[in-house]
């Protein structure tokens, strides 16, 4: 009988075996970009603006922020300061159900920053509150952790 029926058998070069059995590490260039500065060219005062719209909307719906927007759109946001919809959309993180649940505060806080006029938040509808209340990471839905050592 044959040890192998397949004849599926894997071979590693002289790197993968040192890296398998721990005699040295293998660089696979994924942390290359680690120590770029993420805020080259991002108007800090508008990404503060943004942080402090999401955080609002977030403490609104009782959501956890990082569900509202993650901090990379919103820097991108402050960088780019897209005033349409299809430039927001061309944002890596923002997609539709952003653009329809937060988009127009985005966009508009935007505007108002770029013409110098103050930003006026717009009330989050009453539905948008019941339906997130209803989403599986709202706080209430999430189950604490507990780590041991």
């Amino acid at each position: 009988m044959d040890e192998y029926p397949n004849n599926d058998v894997v071979s590693l070069t002289e790197e993968g075996n040192s890296f398998i059995f721990n005699k040295e590490s293998l660089d696979m260039g994924l942390f290359e970009n680690k120590n770029v500065d993420l805020m080259i060219g991002v108007d800090e005062e508008l990404y503060s603006k943004l942080r402090s719209l999401r955080n609002r909307i977030a403490e609104d719906i009782e959501m956890p922020a990082y569900i509202v927007c993650a901090n990379a759109p919103l820097i991108e946001m402050a960088r780019k300061m897209p005033v349409k919809p299809e430039a927001m959309l061309s944002i890596k993180g923002i997609g539709k159900k952003f653009m329809e649940n937060y988009g127009e505060n985005f966009l508009n806080l935007i505007r108002d920053y770029k013409s110098g006029k103050q930003f006026t938040f717009l009330i989050i509808k009453e539905n948008l509150r019941k339906r997130m209340k209803n989403h599986p990471n709202h706080p209430k839905f999430m189950i604490p952790l507990i780590f041991t050592t």
